[in-house]
């Protein structure tokens, strides 16, 4: 299962990045796919700066992310997970980087070892803010 995922996102990523014309005015997110082709999660990336965003590399292309997400796609593929950039419009939609799980990690950020050790035992706001979320989400699921 696994190899037919990945040769799907290879045919994906083959026509996808030919046929993002203008991929400027697409919304860019990075998804994570288990092993057996279920989605796990994503998160959107900017193709323009914002205030508490860093600048990185996906592709050959400039991207923004915030530190937890760096975090969050380090996890998703240590967890054996495929991670890929999609690009998304309205009438649009392809694969832009087919294997972004190698492209960029807290290391290559710039953070200093304090600050990594800090995001990666969770004592940042930042994943603070993620936990209550996650908490959040818990309580409205129905109960098995």
């Amino acid at each position: 299962m696994r190899w037919c995922l990945n040769v799907s996102l290879f045919i994906l990523a083959w026509t996808g990045t030919d046929t993002l014309a203008g991929a400027d005015e697409h919304d860019f997110y990075l998804l994570s796919m288990t092993g057996t082709g279920e989605f796990s999660g994503f998160h959107e990336i900017l193709v323009q700066p914002k205030p508490g965003y860093r600048e990185v590399v996906y592709c050959e292309r400039r991207f923004w992310v915030r530190d937890a997400t760096v975090l969050w796609a380090e996890r998703e593929a240590a967890a054996g997970h495929d991670l890929f950039i999609e690009a998304q419009a309205l009438d649009d939609r392809g694969i832009y980087c087919p294997d972004a799980d190698r492209q960029v990690t807290l290391e290559s950020l710039g953070l200093s070892n304090d600050e990594i050790e800090q995001l990666r035992s969770g004592s940042t706001g930042e994943m603070n803010r993620a936990s209550r979320i996650r908490s959040i989400r818990k309580a409205f699921q129905p109960v098995q």
